[in-house]
């Protein structure tokens, strides 16, 4: 459940408007109102948004917005690190993190360790899929190319049969690209 009061008072505090949070986030009034009141799930690009925007943990942002995951391991690996071009590079052995909320079986994780990087300090959670999972089209996930190089994007279908577009958290685009896999992303904790 939505703890709508919560979302109000963080606004107010911030001291601007529902509808100006709506148009930073690049989403409509309404849909704001509509995240608000329970009525439409919160993004987890929203959620992190919302989080920098209002100086919150996006945890936090998460649980108040009823997102809630399944019971998981206590403890996850860290499978890689996140540059500032949203590059993510395989780093086996880089230790462990606790997740904040309970994750999935399987659940590893990337941590943003690039001090140019806006998102410097983020730990990234997901499950790696070894191919493009269902639900990857319009959520950041960690994307592996044909070529083998790994991005943190948000995936759209391309312009061209199976290929896919990648928005990186930058805005920088890739088009028409060949994806091997796409592993949404299911949690953030925030440095």
């Amino acid at each position: 459940m939505v703890d709508k009061r919560w979302f109000q008072d963080r606004v107010r505090d911030a001291d601007i408007s529902q509808a100006k949070l709506a148009g930073m986030l690049g989403i409509d009034r309404a849909a704001m109102s509509l995240t608000f009141s329970g009525k439409r799930k919160m993004q987890l690009e929203e959620a992190a948004r919302i989080a920098e925007i209002l100086a919150l943990d996006v945890n936090e942002v998460l649980a108040r917005a009823g997102v809630r995951l399944p019971k998981g391991p206590r403890s996850v690996n860290v499978v890689g690190v996140v540059d500032a071009a949203g590059r993510v590079h395989d780093k086996r052995g880089a230790g462990r993190v606790d997740p904040t909320g309970d994750m999935p079986s399987g659940t590893v994780a990337v941590r943003c360790e690039d001090r140019a990087a806006v998102i410097y300090g983020w730990v990234l959670f997901f499950v790696p899929q070894a191919t493009v999972a269902g639900d990857a089209l319009e959520r950041v996930s960690i994307v592996r190319l044909a070529d083998g190089t790994q991005h943190l994007a948000a995936l759209s279908r391309g312009f061209e049969p199976g290929a896919y577009n990648l928005r990186g958290l930058d805005g920088r685009m890739l088009e028409n690209q060949r994806v091997t896999s796409a592993s949404p992303v299911l949690w953030i904790r925030a440095g």
